[in-house]
């Protein structure tokens, strides 16, 4: 989400919307997403000419954190639950674009609806072009593999606490969940902490 930020800062807009998303994930032209819109007609200049005709530039500089509007951070809720989806525990540029496509009404699908965009069609490919479920995607050198004869997956319950956490941290402009966002998502939905009986020593 840096290049969303970036080019909210570089527009001097005072929001990051879905627009910025947008354009961020075209930022990265190595990305499956960015590949896939290309390979729809969506390139950078014609997609950002279009937001400034939507949204002229602003005039001043943006001080501090840019906040999201409603329908972006609906959007990264939505590329959270994409991703644990596909069983992955990273949210790809991938994710994020389908998040937006399912997102579908904020300026970025108006965008790509101006650009006769096929949203139905881009969807399909990006979700094509995605690893089959579970497998496990990560950068760098090779990680040590641990077998130890069964598969453990998240409960629906866990899956919905991750989700809450993930939102925190996208909302204050972080890409990774910390133990206070879990500790947050679990005083909202008001679990304690500790296990039952913990504290009855």
């Amino acid at each position: 989400m840096i290049e969303a930020q970036l080019e909210a800062g570089e527009l001097r807009h005072g929001h990051i919307g879905t627009e910025h998303v947008l354009l961020g994930l075209l930022r990265q032209p190595s990305s499956g997403a960015a590949r896939a819109l290309t390979a729809f007609g969506v390139d950078l200049p014609r997609a950002r000419a279009l937001v400034v005709n939507r949204i002229p530039a602003g005039t001043g500089g943006s001080s501090g954190q840019i906040p999201f509007t409603p329908r972006a951070k609906k959007t990264l809720e939505l590329a959270l639950r994409e991703s644990l989806s596909a069983g992955s525990n990273m949210v790809t540029p991938e994710a994020i674009l389908l998040g937006l496509l399912r997102e579908g009404e904020g300026v970025a699908t108006q965008i790509l609806r101006e650009l006769e965009v096929d949203i139905a069609a881009l969807r399909t490919a990006v979700v094509q072009a995605l690893p089959p479920p579970g497998e496990v995607q990560h950068r760098g050198p090779p990680r040590p593999r641990l077998s130890v004869g069964f598969q453990v997956e998240p409960s629906s319950e866990v899956r919905r606490l991750l989700m809450s956490a993930g939102a925190r941290a996208l909302d204050d402009g972080r890409t990774e969940i910390s133990i206070a966002d879990v500790e947050e998502a679990l005083r909202r939905r008001g679990s304690p902490a500790d296990p039952p009986g913990a504290a009855a020593v």
